[in-house]
């Protein structure tokens, strides 16, 4: 689904239903994903919201004593900081305690590098 369509409502109940201070966190990743990449696709996959264009890109989880900002492909993103954890194959995440830790900078560039990672594997396919 589209972000803006009147289908979202599943995001809106995970994030809705979140205690403070991860509802206000989930609430402004979400913002930032769409303000990044307008038009992405917006779903709940595996329990959590999950934003996909051309496949995959990132997803929101929270957790108990903080939100997870996490990227289907991470491993491929730029992180000079090493700010992305994770050890498996692809996937990597950033834990964001509160609202105060969101890099918008950082986490916006990972947005696009995402989106466009994946539209550069459409176009080899």
């Amino acid at each position: 689904m589209k972000c803006g369509s009147s289908s979202m409502n599943s995001v809106d109940s995970y994030i809705r239903n979140l205690n403070s201070p991860l509802r206000e966190i989930a609430s402004e990743l979400r913002a930032l994903v769409k303000s990044s990449a307008p038009g992405i696709e917006e779903n709940i996959k595996w329990g959590k919201p999950w934003y996909s264009r051309d496949g995959n890109i990132c997803y929101i989880s929270a957790a108990k004593s903080h939100t997870t900002f996490g990227f289907a492909k991470g491993v491929r993103l730029n992180d000079p900081r090493g700010l992305l954890e994770g050890t498996g194959k692809g996937m990597r995440h950033v834990k964001v305690p509160s609202l105060s830790d969101i890099n918008k900078t950082v986490f916006r560039g990972w947005v696009r590098e995402a989106v466009g990672l994946n539209k550069a594997r459409q176009k080899l396919t």
